[in-house]
């Protein structure tokens, strides 16, 4: 048996269905002759006859679409909307009226604006320029400038937390706590729990933490106890806080020593572990 062609106009509502609306819609405009209705005038129903005009003409060619949908796409916005925007305009207008005054004004505070911010680029070299000459003097220069990535401000950041009192710490482990590096250890009866360490040196472990995410861009020991810290489950401020804890150790032994660092010198970065 022969089947019917499927119209595209099943999508969506009929054309006679629409044309009613259609007519009912040009009723309410003849009976709203010469009055306004919520705030929307005799115009506004021209409007919206017209879209609906517009919607049931194309209904055979947009047959995939939906009546809403052709509906939303033509309708004009509410009086309400339309208020705003005609307001809007105003203000607008009113704005470029006032552009010539308004607008030399804010010129005067960007160039007021780019002065500070070139005054604060030549404070800024200027203190770059003192700290590097104050780390060139220091004894402990080449200890901390030896690290991979460190740079001017790194090394310098590093020496100014760490000092140059070996006695501060006799161990790593001790450097490493007051640097936010290791776990605080809290024992409740047979109970032990490794928790984040929160007593602890801000400064001095912003440093730390600093230098560690930036080694491991350049140092592939680095790169590697970061990756295996991350195939772990760790996120990474706490897989930055296991390399940190990792460079703590070697720091801390070119400190007590007073060399560069040497990566030839650590077994432990030889055969890969922390």
């Amino acid at each position: 048996m022969s089947q019917k062609p499927t119209s595209r106009r099943a999508h969506g509502p009929s054309a006679e269905g629409f044309g009613s609306r259609i007519r009912e819609c040009r009723r309410h405009t003849k009976n709203n002759s010469g009055k306004q209705r919520n705030g929307e005038s005799e115009s506004e129903y021209a409007k919206i006859e017209r879209c609906l005009t517009q919607a049931h003409n194309s209904l055979g060619r947009n047959g995939d679409e939906s009546l809403e949908q052709q509906v939303r796409k033509a309708a004009p916005r509410n009086a309400s909307q339309q208020r705003e925007q005609q307001a809007l305009r105003h203000e607008e207008a009113d704005d470029t009226r006032a552009a010539g005054a308004e607008g030399e004004a804010r010129g005067q505070i960007t160039l007021a604006l780019v002065s500070v911010i070139g005054a604060l680029n030549t404070q800024i070299a200027a203190l770059d320029a003192e700290i590097g000459r104050l780390l060139a003097a220091h004894p402990d220069r080449h200890i901390f400038a030896s690290l991979p990535r460190s740079g001017t401000i790194r090394a310098a950041n590093l020496l100014a937390e760490i000092g140059d009192c070996r006695q501060r710490f006799p161990t790593d482990d001790a450097l490493a706590a007051l640097a936010g590096a290791c776990p605080s250890t809290r024992q409740s009866g047979k109970r032990t729990q490794a928790v984040f360490r929160w007593s602890c040196s801000k400064k001095l472990r912003a440093a730390v933490m600093d230098f560690a995410n930036g080694s491991r861009m350049a140092d592939p020991w680095a790169a590697a106890i970061y990756a295996a810290a991350i195939a772990r489950g760790c996120r990474h401020p706490h897989a930055i806080r296991i390399l940190a804890r990792a460079w703590l150790r070697i720091i801390w032994r070119c400190w007590q020593d007073g060399v560069a660092f040497d990566p030839a010198l650590h077994r432990g970065r030889q055969h890969g572990t922390t």
